[in-house]
């Protein structure tokens, strides 16, 4: 019997290739073999062919499923303090262009997806696995 659709616990098929799915609730492909992946399908539940990854990414923003849903400023302040690297943040954000300096000064929320979150990491050697895992606990922060 199929599930209801769940984002947040869900399998994708991105670009045709069925030899591998995104798991939303692991933040990451798993191999067709997945044990998980293989529970999912034996419950008679379907991975969602999706065409691209940023497509994919634009449902599990819209869907709020963490790390791609937004985080609130403070949230974000929190885990990269956490993850000791706020100092090495804000030193670079000083060495930007004003724009960024104000966006980084004034954006309620943030979003891995985010142009000046991506340059930051870019220039800060974050890996997109230690930014998503940076999303993850910004998203757990409460106050």
């Amino acid at each position: 019997m199929m599930r209801a659709y769940q984002p947040a616990r869900w399998y994708w098929y991105v670009g045709g290739d069925q030899t591998q799915a995104f798991s939303s609730a692991a933040n990451a492909f798993v191999p067709a073999s997945d044990a998980a992946l293989q529970a999912f399908i034996a419950a008679g539940d379907v991975p969602t062919a999706i065409d691209s990854l940023a497509s994919l990414q634009d449902v599990l923003m819209r869907a709020g499923v963490v790390p791609y849903a937004p985080v609130d400023r403070v949230q974000c302040l929190i885990a990269l303090s956490d993850a000791g690297l706020l100092t090495a943040v804000q030193n670079w954000v000083a060495t930007q262009p004003e724009r960024t300096q104000l966006a980084w000064a004034h954006a309620p929320t943030f979003r891995m997806t985010d142009a000046i979150i991506q340059q930051g990491a870019a220039a800060l050697a974050i890996s997109a696995t230690q930014l998503a895992q940076l999303f993850v606990a910004a998203a757990a922060v409460t106050i």
